[in-house]
């Protein structure tokens, strides 16, 4: 190759004799298209310069010359392969690429394929670590069954639950209950005692000595008896429950009580006293009830209007406590109305079998107590 070193003044720039554009000197390729160009000084032109004989392939470019005209150039002489100018031909059609290019512009081949790197092919699996990825994936299968089936029987639970308690989407709508209205003209005599035919309550204190504590106290016609709860055997969070049965439904206008220990009065400090109740009757009716403090006196509630009940439940929201025992006495409680007509007997039957007032309680409902309880002595008040 002719020697490129500049020794006199600048050398014009040539052109392209195939696409026009414009080289620099020294370059003797066109850098657009790859085509050889000769420049001042090269005495018989670049084509003199290449060897007489060579085995490489030759270039071929074609196109039209500076008047239009069609040429064509053959040499076997290759591009330049570094510097201004600098590209090479593709292997398999002949085009001139640019060096930076790695695939030929023509036909796509790859210029650089020793320069690729070779990424190897994964080794197979042996015998043993195939047997132990399925093991695993089972495993994992396994899991994922048995957690989803755990849900399944969580769901199902809850369902159950839900169901057996009548809640959520399984809630039973309540019959409704026909009203009861007080009709004064089937009632034109006096309130009087109602017969009772039983009580009973959440908790009962031990006997202590010759006296006895039970539930039945409160109705067995002994002003000096008396019934008193114990804390020890109640369920934690839960109010103590007295339960009155009427042996006949009955229009409740009044509830008589006398709060604590009537026995004397060390026993009346000794124990504890009713402060407020809450009084339900069929048919979930509820009334607030409050107790006074007053020593060994009855105490009346009169109610603003006749109720119709099949029984009576007290709940003993708030006690005062005795000097010896926090828990509440009573000595004696009395339900006073008028016993339902024939007329109002059906009724009073169908509120009691829907909306009972009384449940079942702890303690054994006791039969056939007095239905009139004695009057208090003197010094008790009435």
């Amino acid at each position: 190759m002719p020697d490129e070193t500049m020794t006199g003044p600048a050398e014009a720039p040539s052109r392209c004799p195939a696409c026009d554009a414009v080289v620099a000197p020294p370059g003797r390729f066109c850098v657009s298209c790859g085509t050889p160009v000769a420049t001042p000084g090269d005495g018989e032109g670049v084509a003199a310069a290449a060897p007489a004989a060579s085995s490489a392939q030759p270039n071929v470019a074609a196109g039209t010359d500076l008047l239009g005209g069609p040429w064509q150039w053959t040499s076997t002489e290759p591009p330049p392969a570094s510097g201004r100018g600098a590209s090479r031909g593709c292997s398999s059609c002949g085009a001139v690429n640019a060096r930076a290019r790695e695939l030929c512009v023509a036909c796509g081949l790859d210029l650089d394929p020793d320069d690729r790197t070779a990424v190897e092919p994964r080794p197979p699996l042996e015998a043993g670590e195939r047997v132990a990825r399925r093991s695993a994936a089972r495993r994992r299968l396994r899991a994922l069954v048995a957690a989803v089936a755990a849900g399944v029987v969580v769901v199902g639970a809850i369902t159950a639950g839900l169901a057996l308690a009548e809640l959520g989407p399984f809630a039973v709508e309540e019959e409704p209950l026909e009203p009861a209205t007080f009709v004064a003209e089937r009632y034109p005599r006096q309130p009087e005692v109602l017969e009772l035919s039983g009580v009973a309550t959440l908790t009962s204190a031990a006997p202590e000595g010759d006296r006895v504590f039970s539930p039945d106290r409160m109705v067995d016609a002994d002003p000096l008896t008396a019934w008193r709860a114990d804390a020890g055997t109640r369920p934690p969070d839960t109010d103590e429950t007295v339960d009155v049965l009427l042996a006949a439904p009955a229009w409740v206008t009044a509830i008589a009580v006398s709060n604590g220990d009537h026995h004397d009065a060390a026993a009346y400090e000794a124990s504890g006293r009713v402060q407020r109740a809450e009084v339900w009757f069929d048919g979930d009716l509820v009334v607030g009830a409050t107790l006074l403090d007053l020593g060994r006196q009855r105490q009346v509630l009169a109610l603003e209007e006749p109720i119709l009940t099949t029984a009576v439940r007290l709940s003993l929201v708030e006690v005062l406590a005795g000097v010896r025992y926090d828990e509440p006495a009573l000595s004696t409680v009395e339900l006073r109305g008028y016993p339902a007509t024939e007329e109002d007997v059906p009724l009073a039957l169908q509120r009691a079998e829907l909306r009972p007032a009384a449940g079942a309680l702890v303690s054994t409902v006791q039969q056939g107590p007095p239905s009139v309880l004695p009057r208090t002595r003197a010094d008790q008040g009435s």
